[in-house]
Formats: structure tokens, sequence, C-alpha cells
């Protein structure tokens, strides 16, 4: 029926987690300020002043160059999804090398952490998928994303790690989301319970009479049949 198709469908559709493209748009517009900033300074010393022509040139290259960068991770953000699950598991979109298809079945627990609030620094909270297997997972994985991830283990405890700053909603939103979405693709079995019932003995004919209330049976002889 149509109905069921629909519900079928929307129980099968991907879960997304949107990038903050607002942060990379704001990084975008910070670079660009620089590079104007760079263009003024050269255009205001670069004849008489040597010094600062060359420390304009500079920023004026290393900027353009950062700002091109983060025009293409704007872009980017529109035409990707920062994190995406589905019956095989989550995809991770985030970070200089993201790390690619975590499956269900390699996570331990979707957990929040705030590792920065501690040690007095500005706290940016992440969110944590914990693994069964860390170094199976990191073994699938080529280099260079493989060091990459793997120096997030001593700290975070694990390689999956995505900063707040990298996804559009809060952290606590977007774990609620996988947890949702964990039960809807991948359920947690639940071991059923045996009844007592089950685990009794089975009375076997060899075992129906206790050994004490058991009674040789006299063979009958040729002549008690007569």
């Amino acid at each position: 029926m149509p109905g069921e198709n629909a519900d079928f469908d929307r129980e099968t559709q991907p879960v997304r987690i949107p990038p903050n493209r607002l942060q990379k748009l704001n990084q975008l517009l910070r670079r660009l300020l620089v590079v104007a900033f760079a263009y003024f300074l050269l255009m205001l010393f670069g004849v008489g002043q040597a010094l600062f022509a060359i420390l304009a040139v500079f920023l004026l290259t290393a900027f353009a160059t950062l700002s091109l960068y983060s025009f293409l991770e704007w872009v980017r953000s529109w035409v990707t999804t920062a994190l995406r699950a589905d019956q095989h598991g989550v995809t991770d979109a985030t970070g200089t090398l993201p790390g690619g298809l975590v499956r269900w079945e390699e996570i331990a627990h979707i957990a929040e952490g705030n590792p920065n609030a501690e040690g007095g620094l500005p706290d940016e909270p992440v969110l944590l998928l914990h693994l069964h297997d860390t170094q199976a997972y990191l073994a699938r994985l080529p280099e260079p994303k493989r060091s990459l991830l793997a120096a997030s283990v001593p700290r975070y405890g694990t390689p999956c790690v995505v900063a707040q700053s990298d996804i559009g909603v809060p952290i606590a939103e977007a774990r609620r989301t996988l947890e949702e979405a964990r039960q809807r693709f991948a359920p947690v079995p639940v071991t059923p319970n045996i009844s007592a019932a089950a685990t009794a003995p089975t009375a076997h004919w060899w075992t129906a009479v206790p050994p004490e209330e058991r009674t040789a049976q006299p063979l009958r002889n040729g002549s008690s049949d007569r």
C-alpha cells in the first residue's frame, strides 16, 4: 500500500547532521579582512618602506591562499553532510582528513566530551564515538589518515572525534540524533530471559525414579511360568 511504502522509506532514509556553515563563512570573512589589510599596507608602504612591503606581500600571499581554501570549504559545506547515519553506520566527513564510515558494530557507545574545561583553555565540546576495537578500526584506514586519527586516542580515548565547530547543531543534539538512528538502524539485541522451566533438568526414563527407590525385579524362571 502507498502508506506502508512511505513509512518504509522514512524508516530507511539516512539521518544527516549538517556542517557548521556559519563558522566556515566567518572564517572566510576574517581571512579576507586580513587580505584587504595586507593589500592596503602594500599600497601605502610599497614604494618607500621595503620592510613593510615584504610583510604586506607575505600576508597577502598567505591569507589569499587560506581564503581560497576557506571559500572551497564553505562551498563544499553546501553539498556535503558532516555526519550521516544509515544502516551501515556513521559516516564522518568532518576535519582535515575525515574518518569516513564507522560501522555500527564497531561503536561501543556515543558520548560527549569537553577536554579543555579542566585545563583552563577555551572549551569546545566534542562528540566521541568510542569503539570496541580501536586498533582494528585504525588498521583499515590508509596513511596518513591513520596517523592523524590515532593521535586523538591518548587524549580522547577514541580516534573518532567530532568538534562542535564542525557541525551545525549542538553536540548534545547530535548525540541524541545518532542514538536514535542507532536504535532505528542497528537496535541492540535483547537477550531473552530463560525461564526456570526451561532450565529444569528433564526427567528421562532412566532417571525418573530415584536410585534408592529402585528395586531389582526378579527374573522369571521357567518354573514360575508354569
